[in-house]
């Protein structure tokens, strides 16, 4: 049918339908691509697996000394956008520390990836090819432990965030692996509904107990909601930790000014969009710049529109999270006034500001939603953590973070690729770039394969 006759609707669901079988057919190619590669490692030497392993280490640090200057040099620039940039700035221990720790994390995975298929090959030669995919998803789980290890070289303060990190997203794979296989039900909108859940012990510990959260993550959202250590210590922490009743109107002097309207909350969500603005504009183009620099190449304008889209849709995501966080906190305190109590009554009540952000993820797409919820499940395992041992019931353990990490690598390099999302896969793809020593022929025997196959796939 014309495109003349059809509907709007009609036009987004041809377009999705055709997204759809173009990921089908990339998906089949690199599936094809990752056979071919593991039979040509496997038929290799131990000096070719030292040859991987050395690679690995160099491109890796090149790729992660590249990935976090970009982001440092975006974020320096729109931050301070008249100051001159010294040439230290680009060389720097810490720039290094995360180089080395990617680079690697990434050559033991590949060097010992490959000495593992090699002992495979010789000693399992008649093996089928399904025992054979199998065996070979033992074998990236263990080098991805093995590789895991490499987080040891970098400080203590990246090795903490980057193995929850890692654990959290190795957690959502295992999800997808379990909603794929029907081992557990799939849930419209879970993202959503999990955002929520997890941001309610952050603002508890927000408004209530700071000390549970991370220094510099406190510090990003007070600066995010306009907020200051000594109006929100003097307005509530001092209250709650004191047992003294708060006065009337006790959000006065914090979210507006003493004698000031409270209309002026309203006014700050239109404030918080710029703030906002300032962090994605890097967060969304320095990933687009690494991962997607053809397209950027091919078709810059249309790239364009879809980054200040993107920087939008974000910006309007994070400054309605501060919205509702304060139009939520302020009647919990002014309710338990008007019954006569203490407006710092019953702390835990506050988990429901963090549970009502939820409501802001309408601005996001459902993907963008899953990637929030697993960034802020890194800071509400901080809040658990930092509250067990609070109350004694844990202990740090030196580098323990570091077992995490390498159950993660394990879980995620071992995944398949049907359980990865396209964007994750992509990254994974720039650092560990398993298909590259696969043939010519592959793509054509994927475009033979999947002339009948594509359909059943989408």
């Amino acid at each position: 049918m014309s495109a003349v006759f059809t509907t709007p609707n009609q036009r987004t669901a041809v377009k999705h339908a055709t997204y759809k079988s173009k990921l089908a057919l990339q998906l089949v190619q690199k599936q094809l691509q990752f056979k071919a590669a593991r039979k040509l490692e496997a038929k290799g030497t131990i000096t070719s697996s030292l040859n991987l392993f050395g690679k690995f280490c160099l491109s890796g640090f090149a790729k992660g000394y590249t990935f976090k200057m970009m982001f440092s040099l975006v974020f320096r620039i729109v931050k301070r956008p008249g100051q001159s940039i010294p040439l230290s700035f680009f060389i720097s221990p810490e720039l290094f520390r995360f180089g080395s720790s990617v680079g690697l994390v990434v050559g033991l995975y590949r060097g010992l990836l490959s000495l593992l298929r090699q002992r495979r090959y010789q000693t399992a030669k008649n093996t089928n090819e399904e025992q054979e995919g199998l065996n070979d998803r033992y074998d990236r789980a263990l080098a991805g432990f093995v590789g895991g290890c490499g987080l040891l070289i970098n400080d203590a303060e990246y090795r903490q965030f980057a193995s929850k990190y890692a654990f959290v997203r190795a957690l959502d794979l295992l999800r997808n692996r379990g909603e794929r296989l029907g081992w557990i039900p799939k849930i419209e909108k879970l993202s959503y509904y999990l955002f929520g859940l997890i941001n309610g012990p952050i603002m508890y510990s927000l408004l209530v107990e700071p000390d549970l959260l991370t220094p510099w993550y406190y510090e990003w959202i007070l600066w995010m909601g306009d907020l200051t250590k000594e109006n929100i210590h003097s307005t509530i922490h001092h209250y709650v930790q004191s047992g003294t009743a708060q006065p009337v109107n006790p959000c006065e002097g914090l979210l507006y000014k003493v004698g000031g309207s409270r209309w002026y909350i309203v006014l700050d969500w239109f404030y918080g969009l710029y703030r906002a603005g300032t962090m994605y504009g890097p967060v969304h183009l320095v990933p687009m710049l690494l991962f997607r620099t053809r397209e950027v190449m091919n078709n810059p304008l249309e790239m364009f529109r879809y980054l200040i889209k993107n920087v939008v849709l974000s910006s309007c995501f994070l400054s309605s999270y501060q919205f509702i966080v304060k139009c939520s906190a302020m009647p919990l305190m002014e309710v338990s006034q008007a019954c006569g109590l203490n407006g710092v009554a019953w702390p835990s009540k506050f988990l429901l500001s963090g549970f009502l952000t939820a409501l802001s993820c309408g601005f996001e797409r459902t993907g963008r939603v899953n990637e929030l919820m697993i960034y802020c499940a890194t800071h509400t395992m901080d809040v658990v953590w930092n509250w067990c041992c609070k109350k004694g019931f844990t202990r740090a353990i030196a580098h323990g973070e570091v077992l995490f990490f390498c159950v993660a690598c394990s879980i995620t390099f071992s995944t398949e690729l049907e359980d990865i999302k396209p964007t994750y896969r992509s990254m994974l793809q720039y650092l560990l770039q398993e298909s590259n020593v696969a043939t010519a022929g592959t793509t054509a025997i994927a475009g033979e394969e999947t002339n009948g196959s594509v359909t059943s796939h989408v």
